[in-house]
C-alpha cells in the first residue's frame, strides 16, 4: 500500500498510513485540510491504478477509497485525468527530491552519481505501484504523458549534470551524454517494473552507476563520421538458412489470398498512423483503405491495437534485418556496431511510417505497446552482441541501459519532429553502446574511422588485436578524482 507523506511544523517529512483523516480540531487551517485531502486522493490513485489499471479507475472510486467526498474531489481536480497527471507529478517530485537529498554533503563526483542512482532505484522499489505509475502507466495519458516523462528526465538530468560537473575532462556541453545516462537508467527501471521484478532495483544501482561512469569520456560531436549509404540494403527479413538448399514453398490458392489481405491491412494501418496519427485510426478506416472487409480484418486481428502492434513488429523486423546486414559488412565487431546503429538511424530518419509506428503509436496500445517495445529492444541487444570478441564487457544491465538510451533519444527526435537529425546522431548513439563494453577512448577511436562506411577507404583498418591492446591502455573508468 502506498504511504502518504506530510510535513510537520518544522518542515520535516513524516510518514503516516494513507487514507487516515486528520483529527478534527479548532487548530486545523483550510490549507492544511486541503493538503491532507489531496494526499489521500493521490494515494488512492496510485493504489487503484495498480489494482485495476487506469481505465477502470473512476472519480467515485477515488473518493470512496480516499475518504473524500466527490464534491471535495472536484474542488481539487478537474477530472480523473487531471488527478492522474497531478499524482504523476507528485511522485516525480518525490523521486527527484530523494536523489538530491541522497547526494547532499558528498564532495566526490563519482560518489554523488552513485548515490543519485541508488536513491532513484531504491525509491521505486520502496513503492513499486507509484514507480509503475511514474514510468509505465503514464503512457495512458498519450502525448501529455510523454511530455511529463520528458520533463522528469530533464529534471533528473539537470541534477546529474550538477553532480558530475567537477569530473576530470567533463565537457561543458554534455547534454546528449547526460540524456543517455538518465534515459538508460529509466529504461532499465521500467523493464523491471513491467516484469514485476522491482525487488531487483536496489541491486542494479551499482551496475547502472558503473555504466554511467563508463560514458564519462564523452561521445564524438554530432555529425562526426556519418556517411550516406550509397547502396540500399536488401529488405530480407531473415538470414538465408544454410541447413537446406530447398526454398520454402510459395503459398497458393486461398492461403495466398489470405496472406495478401493481411499484408494489405498491415500496410493500411501503417499508412493511417503515419498520415493521421494513431488517435484517428479505426477498424473501419483500416479495412476500407486496404480495400478489404470487416470479416477479413476480424479473421486476422483481434482489434485495432493488435493490428498496430503486428504492423510495428513486422516493420521493426525489417529494420533489424537491415541493421544486421550492415553490422556484418565490416571487418571488426566494434565498427559493425556503429554501422548497425547508423542503419537504424537512417531508417528512423527516412521512413516516417516506421518512426510513427514505433515512437508514436505506442500511445494507442498502452501498456501492451510498452511491453512489445521492450521485447523488441531485447532483440536488438541480442543481435548487437552476437559475435562479440572475448575482450568486450557484456554486462546485462549496462547493455540494456545503452539500448534504452539509444531508443529514448531516437524517440525524442521523432516526437520533436526532428527525425531527420537521427542519422547525424549515429556516432554519439554508437558511443553509448560501445563505451561500456570496450572503453570510452577505444569506442571514440573506432567510431571516428572512415573506412567502415560505403564509399570510404583506408589502408590502416584496425584489427581486433589492435583494439585489445588499446583496451589494455584505456583506464577512463578508473580515473582518480
Amino acid at each position: 500500500m502506498s504511504v502518504a507523506a506530510t510535513l510537520d511544523g518544522g518542515g520535516v517529512e513524516t510518514r503516516r498510513a494513507p487514507y487516515v483523516k486528520l483529527k478534527p480540531g479548532p487548530g486545523r487551517s483550510a490549507p492544511e485540510v486541503a493538503l491532507d485531502q489531496r494526499e489521500r486522493i493521490h494515494a488512492a490513485m496510485i493504489d487503484l491504478v495498480g489494482e485495476r489499471g487506469y481505465e477502470k479507475v473512476t472519480a467515485r472510486a477515488l473518493s470512496r477509497l480516499s475518504g473524500v467526498s466527490t464534491r471535495s474531489f472536484y474542488k481539487h481536480f478537474e477530472s480523473k485525468e487531471d488527478c492522474f497527471a497531478c499524482t504523476h507529478q507528485m511522485v516525480a517530485n518525490r523521486v527527484v527530491r530523494q536523489m538530491v537529498e541522497a547526494r547532499a554533503g558528498e564532495s566526490g563526483w563519482r560518489e554523488r552519481l552513485r548515490l543519485a542512482f541508488d536513491a532513484f532505484t531504491s525509491e521505486l522499489a520502496r513503492d513499486p505501484r507509484a514507480g509503475r505509475l511514474l514510468l509505465v502507466d503514464v503512457y495512458v495519458m498519450g502525448p501529455e504523458g510523454l511530455r511529463q516523462l520528458r520533463r522528469l528526465e530533464e529534471t533528473i538530468g539537470e541534477r546529474i549534470e550538477e553532480g558530475i560537473a567537477s569530473a576530470p575532462g567533463h565537457q561543458e556541453d554534455s547534454s546528449l551524454l547526460v540524456e543517455g545516462m538518465v534515459s538508460g537508467m529509466v529504461s532499465v527501471a521500467r523493464s523491471r517494473l513491467l516484469a514485476g521484478r522491482e525487488d531487483e532495483l536496489p541491486t542494479l544501482a551499482g551496475p547502472l552507476a558503473d555504466w554511467a561512469l563508463s560514458l564519462q569520456g564523452g561521445p564524438p560531436e554530432e555529425g562526426t563520421s556519418v556517411y550516406p549509404r550509397t547502396t540500399r540494403l536488401s529488405r530480407r527479413t531473415e538470414a538465408p538458412s544454410t541447413s537446406s538448399s530447398v526454398p520454402p514453398a510459395e503459398p497458393s490458392g486461398r492461403a495466398l489470398v489470405a496472406q495478401n489481405e493481411r499484408s494489405l491491412l498491415l500496410s493500411a494501418v501503417a499508412k493511417l498512423v503515419a498520415a493521421e496519427g494513431y488517435e484517428n485510426v479505426t477498424e473501419r478506416a483500416i479495412y476500407e483503405v486496404a480495400g478489404s472487409s470487416r470479416r477479413s480484418f476480424a479473421a486476422n486481428f483481434d482489434d485495432v491495437e493488435d493490428c498496430i502492434l503486428t504492423a510495428l513488429y513486422e516493420r521493426t523486423r525489417d529494420v533489424l534485418a537491415r541493421a544486421a546486414e550492415a553490422q556484418a559488412s565490416t571487418s571488426t565487431w566494434a565498427s559493425g556496431i556503429h554501422r548497425a546503429i547508423a542503419s537504424i538511424c537512417s531508417d528512423v530518419g527516412s521512413d516516417s511510417v516506421f518512426a510513427r509506428l514505433h515512437f508514436d503509436a505506442i500511445f494507442a496500445t498502452g501498456v501492451r505497446g510498452v511491453e512489445s517495445r521492450e521485447r523488441l529492444r531485447g532483440e536488438i541487444s541480442r543481435r548487437l552482441v552476437r559475435g562479440a570478441p572475448a575482450y568486450a564487457r557484456l554486462d546485462g544491465p549496462a547493455l540494456e541501459a545503452s539500448i534504452g538510451a539509444v531508443w529514448s533519444i531516437l524517440g525524442r527526435c521523432v516526437a520533436e519532429g526532428q527525425a531527420w537529425r537521427t542519422q547525424r546522431l549515429a556516432p554519439a548513439l554508437a558511443y553509448l553502446v560501445l563505451a561500456p563494453m570496450i572503453g570510452s577512448d577505444t569506442a571514440a577511436t573506432e567510431i571516428s574511422r572512415r573506412n567502415d562506411f560505403p564509399g570510404s577507404s583506408s589502408d590502416s583498418e584496425p584489427t581486433q588485436s589492435n583494439i585489445e591492446q588499446q583496451i589494455g591502455e584505456t583506464q577512463s573508468c578508473t580515473t582518480t578524482e
